[in-house]
């Protein structure tokens, strides 16, 4: 960028013999020695400063330092996760069950299964990161499968032997209401298969293809799927 300095040179007013009257408009003050007929004087006038080349017109720009600036990634909060006990196999231990008809009531002519799990211990039965084999305590827990409105053909149980029946899954028509009670919450079950093995005095063995939602109730276990085989004896 360029700037011109002292370009106006003009006064406002003058005298002819004499130092100028008006007042300068642009310049800088020197005295010089100026000789009248009345006498010898010396007197302030204007002395214009030199007019600059454009090449020497120069407006200096300061030495601006830009301070270094460190920048640190932005840290991302991460929810608080917990971790979720596998319920393996080895918990999934069918034992000897009960399979029912009902003729009355809201379950009338639908069919129900009952399966226990073999018995495993917890120091906090709420919390399944605390759940470990065998029943040592301190805290014991008996749990089972529950399904219900398993509409299949009516009795006899000879009906259902050597015979595999597929189910929808909730809510649509015909699902099986399946649930265990596990970690402080009935936990739902898609039980999407079974398949009946031969009757053998009022007994038959039922393959169960299940799919356990643990998460549905907040119970901090995986969600899994499992095919169970139980042996099942007609109850009353």
């Amino acid at each position: 960028m360029t700037t011109s300095i002292g370009h106006e040179t003009g006064y406002a007013e003058s005298g002819r013999n004499g130092p100028p009257t008006g007042t300068p408009k642009i310049g800088a003050l020197s005295t010089m020695e100026c000789t009248t007929p009345a006498a010898s004087v010396n007197w302030t006038s204007i002395n214009p400063p030199a007019v600059l080349s454009a090449a020497t017109q120069r407006t200096a720009v300061p030495n601006i330092i830009t301070p270094e600036v460190s920048y640190e990634p932005a840290r991302i909060a991460r929810p608080n996760v917990r971790s979720v006990f596998a319920f393996s196999d080895d918990f999934l231990v069918p034992r000897p069950g009960t399979i029912r008809y009902s003729h009355t009531g809201t379950a009338a002519e639908t069919w129900s299964i009952t399966v226990p799990l073999a018995t495993f211990s917890a120091t906090d039965e709420y919390d399944p990161r605390t759940f470990r084999l065998g029943s040592g305590g301190p805290e014991t827990i008996d749990t089972e499968l529950r399904l219900d409105f398993i509409e299949l053909p009516g009795p006899p149980l000879n009906n259902l032997g050597r015979r595999v029946f597929d189910f929808p899954v909730n809510p649509q028509a015909g699902y099986i209401d399946a649930s265990i009670y596990l970690g402080g919450g009935h936990c739902p079950i898609d039980v999407t298969r079974i398949e009946f093995a031969a009757v053998s005095d009022n007994r038959i063995t039922a393959t169960l293809h299940t799919y356990f939602d643990f998460e549905a109730e907040a119970v901090e276990i995986a969600n899994r799927s499992a095919v169970l085989t139980a042996d099942l004896k007609l109850g009353g």
